[in-house]
């Protein structure tokens, strides 16, 4: 069962700005599976203090006033057999956030504030890469700005939870 994190209107908005980067790959899913099946942090988020997620070796940071009411901030991953890079690439590290209120309605996209998402990872190079993953269609694309990496931590600031994203590395030799 997909949950309200595979939102088409809002995919399809996001979709459609970096529609022009073009289609670098997509994702392999079979049918008894969903792109980031598994929950792997969660935390109510207060919309007056500032929130911390770790996750293997990444970190969200919700600042006060990223969210209008108290919501609920899952992040899930899939596996990462399953998604179909570029050539000369391989996949590191997905993510995906569904944020919803504590009643379970979807909350208003953008967010009021972006988060900021560092992951260290000894695989992260100059030459990594940040993707956007289409939650209906598994499409990859390169996401079109933000990314910043230094030494081996890859930062990002993300203000939906309308994609999904995979990081990718070139193939070691």
């Amino acid at each position: 069962m997909r949950h309200n994190i595979w939102r088409p209107v809002a995919a399809l908005a996001l979709a459609a700005g970096v529609t022009a980067f073009g289609a670098a790959a997509t994702f392999a899913a079979s049918s008894e599976s969903t792109l980031y099946p598994q929950v792997v942090a969660s935390a109510v988020v207060s919309p007056m203090h500032t929130t911390i997620i770790h996750f293997e070796t990444a970190t969200v940071t919700i600042e006060p006033g990223t969210f209008a009411e108290p919501v609920r901030f899952e992040v899930r991953q899939g596996p990462l057999s399953g998604f179909m890079v570029p050539s000369g690439q391989q996949p590191i590290f997905d993510f995906a956030f569904q944020v919803t209120t504590l009643s379970g309605a979807p909350v208003p996209l953008p967010f009021a504030k972006q988060v900021v998402f560092p992951l260290r990872d000894p695989m992260i190079q100059a030459t990594s890469q940040y993707d956007n993953v289409n939650l209906t269609t598994g499409a990859i694309t390169p996401n079109p700005k933000g990314l910043k990496i230094i030494g081996k931590t890859l930062s990002h600031p993300i203000g939906t939870d309308a994609v999904g994203w995979v990081i990718t590395s070139p193939v070691m030799p």
